[in-house]
């Protein structure tokens, strides 16, 4: 941070002079009898320049290397105790250049495919095998689920498991009418194909020949042929349930 101030030159006349502050301190550095160091683009005192963590001074010779964490400075020794380390390598990870996955740290030269090698930083899609990364194309031949519908495999987005079989959520549709089925309650199945209620009851249920009515939720009962909701099922004299008889 820079403001000005005024002091009479060797002219006789006033001079703008530029006022900085420390970066550490935040106090005023006097440019003309203070010397000024200048690190990370940012100004600091000669005894305010220490490191981050253990406040070691690092303005002398014997600290030659000096990192940077969170954009304060911090001596080597420090940086590299603090490191977390990349968990292909496991070598600590010293610079900016890291990529974190399923909260795991990577080196970017080292956050590669699992089984190709091929390196990932560029990816804009990405699978993970045993939590590791692992590119598209691998993953579609040796590791996702095929879907039920469509039999392509399920690399990416949500994975729908309806009766062990598996589907892209939006080939998860009724067999009928083609409705998406993702936020429905009530499922059938018809010629191994999700069904929907509306559907089901319309077009698959047995019809009670009691009632008339689908049985689409229930138990089916059957005698001579004919089928009836539990509840239908009874002596037509005595209105007697029959139920447990046919069980």
């Amino acid at each position: 941070m820079a403001a000005e101030q005024q002091s009479i030159g060797d002219s006789g006349f006033l001079v703008d002079q530029p006022v900085s502050y420390c970066s550490k301190c935040t106090s005023s550095i006097d440019q003309s009898h203070q010397s000024i160091i200048r690190f990370n683009n940012r100004l600091y005192h000669n005894n305010c320049f220490t490191c981050g963590i253990c406040h070691k001074n690092l303005n002398n010779s014997t600290n030659t290397k000096i990192a940077v964490d969170n954009n304060e400075p911090v001596c080597a020794q420090c940086k590299l105790a603090n490191a977390r380390m990349c968990y292909v390598c496991q070598k600590p990870i010293l610079t900016d250049g890291s990529i974190t996955f399923d909260t795991n740290t990577y080196h970017d030269d080292c956050f590669r495919c699992c089984q190709c090698q091929k390196l990932l930083i560029d990816e804009t899609k990405l699978a993970k095998h045993n939590s590791k990364p692992c590119c598209i194309t691998c993953y579609d031949k040796q590791f996702a689920p095929q879907c039920s519908q469509c039999l392509k495999p399920i690399s990416t987005g949500k994975i729908v498991t309806c009766d062990t079989k598996k589907y892209h959520s939006d080939c998860f549709r009724c067999g009928q009418c083609n409705k998406s089925l993702v936020d429905e309650k009530d499922l059938y199945e018809y010629n191994s194909k999700p069904c929907c209620f509306q559907c089901y009851e319309q077009q698959v249920a047995p019809q009670c020949v009691e009632c008339h009515k689908p049985i689409s939720i229930g138990k089916v009962l059957g005698w001579n042929e004919n089928k009836y909701h539990e509840d239908c099922f009874r002596c037509y004299q005595c209105n007697k349930s029959l139920a447990e008889q046919n069980s």
